[in-house]
């Protein structure tokens, strides 16, 4: 189940980058265009509703390589059964199909030449977005960082596996910093420090499995 998570989740940050790039070109007038925004709706969903579901699952992922790698914690069937259950309560506590909106930035000519230059970028993208974001959005994200780094640092202070605890200290580390930086940055950060994550983790778990 760890692989195919990991799997998902790799496949869920590449439609998410794609269909925000694909919004940002052809999709600019979406909001004058019932066909356009209607298209574009059907493509943004599958966003949602991929991170809603294959996020929470990354635990499941970081526990069974902590395990394989030979961190005792996760070698207890009861706690790596906990894990499976604590990821599937997320699934279910989250919102899978949001109410979602398409996030546009009109602004007059002297707002928009006294913004940075990041917040120019930012208004060029795209995108739908929650209706009423809300913390409970992120919180998913939030567990699977810091039990990143708390598996790293597991697997690091008992000396099971320095190479795995090197990926998954990076992989939270990023998540964390990226995420961290106040707006507009954060709306470009946040998706870098994602796709660096998955990459550490995918590293975590080519270096693991080929161990196995």
């Amino acid at each position: 189940m760890g692989s195919a998570a990991l799997y998902l989740v790799t496949i869920s940050l590449f439609w998410d980058n794609f269909i925000v790039a694909l919004g940002s070109i052809f999709f600019r007038d979406a909001h004058m265009n019932p066909n356009k925004f209607q298209v574009l709706t059907i493509l943004s969903y599958p966003r949602f509703i991929l991170h809603a579901v294959a996020v929470p699952l990354q635990c499941i992922t970081i526990s069974e390589m902590g395990k394989a790698a030979g961190v005792a914690l996760l070698k207890i069937e009861f706690v790596q059964m906990m894990v499976i259950l604590g990821s599937l309560f997320l699934i279910v506590s989250t919102e899978i199909l949001p109410e979602i909106i398409l996030k546009t930035h009109h602004v007059d000519n002297v707002s928009q030449k006294s913004a940075s230059l990041l917040e120019k970028c930012k208004r060029q993208l795209i995108k739908f977005s929650h209706k009423d974001p809300h913390f409970l959005h992120i919180i998913p994200s939030i567990i699977v960082i810091f039990f990143n780094i708390f598996v790293g640092m597991l697997s690091l202070l008992k000396d099971d596996d320095r190479e795995l605890s090197m990926w998954l200290i990076s992989a939270g580390t990023c998540g964390l910093i990226g995420n961290a930086v106040p707006q507009p940055l954060v709306t470009f950060t946040g998706n870098a420090s994602e796709a660096a994550m998955q990459f550490f983790m995918i590293k975590a778990a080519h270096h693991v499995y080929t161990l196995k």
